[in-house]
């Protein structure tokens, strides 16, 4: 038995209807129908299986981690077709196409270039309270 069917049993045998479950767990009554069927490749990804298992096992007062073991034990037994189902699916984007805007001949550009100079933070202060120094004794001369 999978756990859809397990679920369906126990959903039955607790006089649930199927909309009630939907209603309470917000999932639509078409990823409820698929789970319970066992038709893996029309529900999302695994990650989203879990939590609808996780949801719709509350929901009828199951606990939900013993459920969710039966789901993992039901998975690494299951036939190479079902665990296909939950491959993640890659999206590879389809190659850029190139511009058809006319190409312009670029310029080189004239650059200068300067020495790297290296300083240590305290040399920089020292330097910069100079400068300020100096400065505010031009500017104090000047009046």
């Amino acid at each position: 038995m999978n756990i859809g069917e397990y679920l369906k049993s126990e959903r039955e045998s607790r006089g649930i209807e199927l909309q009630q479950i939907a209603d309470i767990t917000k999932i639509s009554i078409r990823h409820l129908k698929a789970m319970e069927e066992g038709k893996l490749d029309v529900l999302p990804s695994r990650v989203f299986v879990k939590g609808f298992i996780k949801a719709y096992s509350k929901s009828i007062g199951l606990e939900p981690t013993d459920v969710l073991c039966k789901y993992e034990e039901s998975l690494r037994g299951a036939a190479p077709q079902e665990r296909e189902a939950f491959k993640p699916k890659i999206y590879t984007p389809p190659p850029m196409q190139k511009a058809k805007a006319k190409e312009k001949e670029k310029k080189p550009r004239k650059t200068i270039e300067l020495p790297k100079i290296h300083l240590s933070g305290r040399t920089a202060f020292f330097i910069i309270a100079a400068t300020v120094i100096v400065l505010s004794i031009i500017f104090s001369l000047k009046q």
